[in-house]
């Protein structure tokens, strides 16, 4: 493929990390404005202050917590293949292709987005240009960084990562290459010793 049609896919790939959240928010922006708003479904004032005071930190603080660490996890294991597959490392390349970010970590990033949108869109605004705009951010942050951890977390699998890859990597079985590099290794400490 050709270098010049390899960056435009990946500008493609980036501005559909960028578009698809944006054109989801403003989906849940209109529900929001012409559901929940329109038909006075949020929290009274008191309640609010009480979600706000203690449901909102402790809520921000985990999500804050555990999107980091799920974003820097994905990124790492990115910059590793990326790197293996540079260098022309099969074994870095095999150890790393099929981790993935435990199935828990993406649930522990995913209630808490869940209930920080529900907390943004059961708030009551006084104003509808400002309650838009907490909605529409609250939900674009939120949507965007789920696109870019599994973006990070699956980019070997992309189309325009794959042609980079030695064809014959792709069918490569990860047991049986290290099984033999062990039984190898093994056979020659055997030697040795003799």
């Amino acid at each position: 493929m050709a270098r010049g049609t390899e960056k435009k896919n990946r500008n493609y790939r980036v501005a559909g990390v960028i578009v698809i959240p944006a054109l989801i928010s403003v989906a849940i922006t209109l529900f929001w404005k012409f559901v929940l708003n329109d038909w006075g479904l949020y929290f009274d004032k008191d309640t609010e202050t009480s979600l706000l005071e203690v449901l909102l930190p402790l809520v921000g603080f985990t999500y804050v917590i555990f999107a980091s660490i799920a974003v820097n996890s994905a990124f790492d294991r990115y910059k590793t293949i990326r790197r293996s597959v540079a260098r022309r490392d099969v074994h870095t390349y095999l150890e790393h292709r099929d981790q993935h970010l435990p199935a828990l970590l993406h649930v522990l990033v995913a209630i808490p987005s869940l209930i920080l949108l529900f907390i943004a869109l059961t708030h009551h605004y006084d104003n509808n240009g400002v309650g838009t705009a907490a909605v529409y951010a609250v939900s674009l942050v939120i949507l965007i960084t789920l696109a870019v951890i599994n973006e990070l977390d699956n980019d070997h699998k992309r189309k325009h990562f794959r042609n980079q890859i030695p064809e014959h990597w792709h069918n490569l079985n990860p047991d049986e290459l290290f099984v033999k590099a062990h039984v190898n290794t093994a056979r020659h400490r055997r030697q040795a010793v003799l």
